[in-house]
């Protein structure tokens, strides 16, 4: 066994005082939550009378209910894959635009982070008051210019309400995958650019070829933190729907907090969420695993 000298002995002390409140407070606020959850999933609670030990009679419920769970996990998938490619292709076309032309580029950074700064709570109550069918300001302005035919129910049509879901997302995301990209675009050395530029290589031959294998490790985090995020989406679906959000627009996160607090069922909420939990460990170890496999091809 390692013997440490008391000065080693004191250093590991010191260093363990430092990490101990950050790991008291993950401790306390992530990882006891998180396994409170598993235990719950196996009673049946109300949240008043006492704790029934069920088992996987939670799990089973839900798996018999296929209708709403098959519904709330494909408008999940949806928004997922929907906002993560749409919001990052965007970002990366505007840090692009904005490494070209330099005029204006501080100015155009902080019009396109502004919305980061603004509360998705409040941007979803935004949203839902100006896709309002009836009383929105966007119906009234399509009617009052004219093209009365463009006014749809924006939010009572399944995919334009999921598509309106993932573009209130992206909204208020695309400041932040920008910033990532304009910072990996900032790390590329010139001298690459340059010799390419000597050798006679056109704007696409350098996207190829440089930009996007040096811009790989920005992708994958960028792929990573939104499709993770969107996962685990609520905030938007809840709200534009003033907290009961149809079936046709309802998403797992939705239907945990529904069951807990309208339906008094917090076993079948808690046994959802670590559906959940499962799921978006797997598809982002899946995501994650795909992009660096992609890295180490591009290198």
């Amino acid at each position: 066994m390692k013997q440490y000298s008391r000065a080693q002995t004191r250093k590991i002390a010191v260093y363990l005082a430092f990490i101990a409140p950050a790991l008291a407070f993950f401790s306390f606020f992530f990882v006891y939550p998180v396994l409170g959850t598993f235990e719950l999933s196996l009673y049946r609670w109300d949240g008043l009378a006492p704790k029934v030990f069920v088992g996987l009679a939670n799990l089973r419920f839900l798996l018999k209910d296929t209708s709403r769970m098959l519904t709330a996990l494909s408008n999940t998938l949806f928004i997922s894959v929907v906002t993560t490619i749409t919001l990052n292709v965007g970002s990366l076309v505007i840090a692009l635009m904005l490494a070209r032309d330099r005029r204006l580029t501080e100015l155009y950074k902080t019009l396109l982070f502004l919305p980061v700064v603004i509360s998705r709570v409040a941007s979803a109550i935004i949203f839902g008051c100006l896709l309002d069918p009836s009383s929105g300001f966007i119906n009234y302005l399509l009617r009052a210019i004219g093209l009365g035919r463009l006014a749809l129910p924006w939010l009572g049509t399944p995919v334009v309400s999921l598509l309106v879901i993932s573009a209130i997302i992206i909204w208020g995301g695309i400041g932040v995958s920008m910033t990532i990209y304009i910072a990996g675009l900032k790390a590329i050395p010139t001298e690459l650019t340059e010799a390419a530029d000597i050798d006679g290589a056109g704007s696409m031959r350098k996207l190829r070829h440089i930009t996007l294998p040096l811009l790989a490790p920005a992708l994958t985090v960028n792929f990573c933190l939104v499709f993770i995020s969107c996962l685990k989406v609520f905030d938007e679906p809840w709200l534009i729907y003033h907290a009961t959000p149809p079936r046709i627009s309802s998403t797992v996160s939705t239907i945990i907090v529904w069951e807990a607090f309208s339906g008094s069922q917090f076993g079948v909420s808690a046994a959802m969420a670590v559906l959940l939990f499962v799921l978006t460990l797997v598809l982002g170890f899946g995501v994650l695993f795909l992009l660096r496999a992609r890295e180490r091809r591009m290198y």
